[in-house]
């Protein structure tokens, strides 16, 4: 495709035109498509898309429902697997099935359309001028003035500021772990202290989760919902209210409960990452499944070594785990 053919396709997609579903927020029509084409130019921006020629990613997922989450005042469910599948219609968009498997004849889920289908492709010459810049900004205006009222366009815009400046957050926090470990942040050069909280808090939980892979290091759960929930929390070892430290080696990966159990010292581990569980669980009225066999076993740990959890951060949590047990006992 040339220039003029893409612009053409940006500016026309094939969308649901609804006005008794969707108001003049989004020119009464589906947002998906716009919306998947916004995450991916942010891919290639950030650098998570690197070809025309990609997998679905938790990046993906995780950028559309941003958008489409600050899109609307309220609450609406959609699906992802609706824009991926669906903007086969246009032009630049092939999706790439897996050997043996037959296309779709009908609209799939999100786990259905990724058991047959390999991978997505954009034409190429969309990606050449994607990757640039300039281009790029401009594709996004082509795709904010046609698909969104002016006060949305301005709300998207702030979205994908708060996006491009989380994974700036999230390089800058994995750099981190070539220098040595400390423990107190407050006066650090970087001024984690000073970052627009959402930007720190949406970085820290990004290299956290992707480093344990989205599982609890306790149970090893692991479940992303397909609007792009994780059944995990980007926890810190050693709080930031006092240390101001989102050093990725003082974070774990943990469930909603095993958070709330940590901060709580109802559990630490040791300098071996060994669970350790409070001795108030036994009491027979707290029913925790299945963490009594966990203890004294090794947590999930990072696959590269270089984010493993920093002793020191463990130590200390330890050390207040047993200072808030002399209390009770």
């Amino acid at each position: 495709m040339n220039s003029s053919q893409i612009i053409d396709s940006l500016i026309s997609l094939n969308r649901d035109i609804n006005p008794n579903i969707w108001d003049e927020r989004t020119k009464t029509g589906a947002p998906h498509k716009p919306l998947l084409l916004l995450s991916i130019m942010d891919g290639i921006e950030n650098g998570w898309i690197i070809s025309s020629h990609f997998q679905f990613s938790d990046s993906i997922g995780e950028t559309f429902f941003d958008y489409w989450e600050n899109l609307f005042d309220e609450k609406r469910e959609t699906s992802i697997a609706l824009p991926l599948y669906h903007m086969k219609s246009e032009p630049f968009w092939k999706l790439i099935y897996k050997q043996g498997e037959n296309e779709f004849t009908y609209s799939p889920s999100l786990g259905a359309l990724l058991k047959r289908v390999e991978s997505f492709e954009i034409d190429q010459n969309m990606f050449q001028i994607m990757s640039d810049p300039s281009e790029n900004k401009k594709l996004r205006f082509l795709l904010f003035e046609n698909y969104f009222s002016d006060e949305i366009a301005i709300r998207l815009t702030k979205t994908q500021e708060l996006i491009t400046k989380s994974y700036s957050y999230s390089n800058s926090l994995l750099g981190m772990v070539s220098d040595p470990f400390y423990l107190d942040h407050n006066d650090n050069p970087l001024k984690f202290s000073t970052v627009h909280k959402p930007i720190r808090s949406k970085g820290f939980s990004r290299v956290i989760r992707n480093n344990f892979n989205d599982k609890c290091a306790i149970c090893g759960d692991r479940i992303i919902t397909p609007n792009g929930n994780s059944l995990v929390d980007a926890a810190h070892i050693i709080p930031w209210s006092d240390y101001k430290n989102d050093d990725p080696r003082n974070g774990l990966s943990l469930c909603k409960s095993h958070h709330w159990m940590f901060d709580n010292f109802m559990l630490t581990i040791d300098e071996y990452y060994k669970i350790k569980i409070s001795k108030y669980l036994d009491i027979p009225d707290n029913i925790i499944s299945g963490l009594e066999e966990r203890k004294g076993k090794k947590i999930l740990l990072p696959d590269n070594p270089n984010y493993y959890p920093a002793i020191e951060a463990v130590l200390l949590h330890n050390k207040r785990f047993k200072e808030v047990h002399e209390k009770w006992y």
